[in-house]
């Protein structure tokens, strides 16, 4: 019986810590985004490259 609860509880660890790199990683693409369109605004006649920094 502990030994199946063990397992239960081993799974849901690796589950949420996946969900939270999932979670984390969709954050940082969407921060990532979301900062080059806001230089892209800010110096429309520069050029493209410049949105990278």
């Amino acid at each position: 019986m502990k030994r199946v609860v063990k397992k239960v509880v081993c799974m849901r660890l690796k589950s949420a810590r996946r969900l939270k790199r999932v979670v984390w990683s969709r954050l940082k693409t969407a921060f990532f985004y979301r900062r080059r369109r806001f230089l892209r605004l800010l110096h429309p006649n520069k050029s493209s490259s410049y949105c990278f920094y």
